[in-house]
């Protein structure tokens, strides 16, 4: 027989699956076939049920919080008592922290002073707004504590910082990978269309070689404990790396670290978040974001008001800790230095986009859509070379991540142009600027003054323009390289090719 705590708990959990909102919400976008959006919900678990004889009839009042509704009923036979606190059970259950009720009219429903009155005030079938008040503490024994809520096991895709880290996973970040020979490189990661893989790109590996399956992971290690960790320690970023161990344990971990805490906690985020959801396990928010050192600065302090958001935002730069950025060697640079890497780059900008036109073979289609969903893309003859919809489905992922890059590329370079522009038109001195000179890169942009308060400070925006354009434009690169690696294996069959340049056509305008 359960105790009064445990079946409490069982129906605290029943009510988050039925959908708490407030803490776990459904994303249209993420995946139809894996989230299913409730639109009301019985947070009580009563049901309806039918006046039969002399039986007591039921009474149902909505509750409206954040466009979402909420159902709460009872028996006309129950306790004014019971009533109140089945009401506050409700909005406790709703909102995480003090609250009031509005009826339709916007009259303040008093509870502390109406709370036995409630159910003469509450009309059957009427809809009241739950809005933010103060804590009700005189009810502490009734709301109870609010910590349990952390505690209790969801899908792991309808928590609202799985679906920030999902949003943030498929826009794609240059990440620091470690590997068992040879330094630390930067490549760019990105979470697939379908979710259920992590991409990374790089010239030297096919699609299948260089990504990993969410299914196939155990485990998310914190901290820097495997063997290419230890090969080339970096100490000062250990509380920004992280591991993917495989449930197959021949297979090496996959080893990185996150240029900042923000990323650091989205990434660890959006992958427990996939690896339980493709093992068909629920998660407790306290699992899912026990790795971010806010959260658990916010748990220690019992700020519970601020848990759900605390990862939505990066945080503020003095308390954000050691960066990548922080750990770069520093050397310096000239003017004369940066005019001619900006020619360089510019070379290399006009070689890329001259071999992607080749590519695709694009020429202008006003027949086109605008969005062109990838699997009408795949003819018969394109299926003998993408042996399924996955396949094809990475590849327009790639190609999509390679144009933007290109654009990042293409307005970096211009901004760098008009600083340079802008350098000359002051006179400027042959300052001398820092930059990286270390095996280990990273792509972010110092915040700097604008404008800028010295020459020397508009050579360091220039510089660090510069670098973050040759990350991108080396991703850029490594992409274009694995695509082109796709034609070749197809020149000995004419149709094939045919197909593939086809592919590439529509999937250009797709975009």
């Amino acid at each position: 027989m359960m105790s009064s705590r445990e079946m409490e708990e069982q129906e605290e959990r029943q009510s988050f699956e039925n959908g708490d909102m407030h803490l776990y919400t459904a994303q249209p976008d993420l995946a139809p076939e894996v989230l299913a959006r409730t639109p009301t919900m019985d947070l009580l678990g009563i049901g309806e049920t039918k006046p039969a004889g002399d039986e007591p009839q039921k009474v149902t009042i909505t509750i409206h919080h954040k466009d979402q509704d909420y159902r709460v009923s009872w028996d006309t036979d129950t306790t004014p008592k019971d009533i109140q606190e089945a009401i506050l059970c409700a909005c406790d259950a709703i909102i995480d922290s003090g609250f009031d009720l509005e009826d339709s009219t916007g009259h303040l429903i008093d509870i502390r002073r109406d709370g036995l009155r409630l159910h003469e005030l509450m009309r059957n079938g009427e809809v009241y707004s739950l809005v933010k008040g103060e804590e009700k503490k005189e009810f502490s024994r009734i709301l109870g504590d609010r910590l349990r809520r952390i505690r209790v096991e969801c899908d792991p895709l309808r928590h609202a910082e799985s679906i920030k880290a999902i949003e943030r996973m498929r826009q794609g970040a240059n990440i620091l990978k470690h590997t068992r020979t040879g330094y630390p490189h930067m490549r760019q990661f990105q979470l697939s269309a379908d979710l259920g893989r992590l991409l990374w790109y790089t010239s030297s590996k096919s699609i299948k070689e260089a990504s990993i399956q969410f299914k196939d992971v155990c485990e998310v290690r914190l901290g820097q404990t495997t063997r290419s960790f230890k090969r080339y320690k970096l100490p000062m970023l250990s509380h920004l790396s992280f591991s993917l161990i495989f449930k197959n344990d021949m297979r090496q971990p996959l080893d990185l670290t996150a240029k900042d805490e923000y990323e650091f906690d989205l990434w660890v985020t959006g992958v427990k978040a996939l690896m339980y959801h493709w093992s068909d396990r629920l998660i407790a928010k306290l699992t899912l974001l026990n790795h971010s050192r806010r959260f658990n600065d916010l748990l220690q302090k019992n700020n519970l008001s601020s848990l759900s958001t605390a990862l939505m935002t990066p945080p503020p730069k003095a308390s954000a800790g050691v960066t990548l950025d922080d750990c770069i060697d520093m050397g310096s640079v000239t003017f004369e230095q940066l005019e001619k890497k900006a020619k360089e780059m510019d070379d290399r900008l006009h070689t890329v986009q001259v071999q992607i036109r080749a590519l695709t073979d694009i020429t202008p289609d006003p027949t086109a859509n605008d969005v062109v969903p990838v699997s009408s893309l795949m003819s018969p003859i394109y299926e003998e070379i993408m042996v399924n919809e996955e396949d094809a489905e990475d590849l327009a992922t790639q190609y999509a991540r390679m144009m933007e890059l290109l654009d990042q590329v293409v307005e970096g370079l211009r901004q760098v142009r008009k600083d340079m522009q802008e350098y000359k038109s002051s006179g400027g001195t042959k300052l001398a600027s820092s930059r990286p000179d270390s095996p280990v890169p990273t792509n972010a942009s110092p915040k700097l003054a604008s404008p800028p308060a010295s020459s020397g400070d508009l050579i360091q925006k220039i510089d660090s323009a510069l670098w973050k354009a040759e990350v991108d434009l080396e991703n850029v690169e490594d992409i274009f390289k694995r695509m082109n690696k796709e034609q070749k294996r197809t020149t000995a069959a004419p149709d094939m090719l045919e197909g593939f340049k086809n592919f590439m056509k529509k999937l250009s305008f797709s975009g």
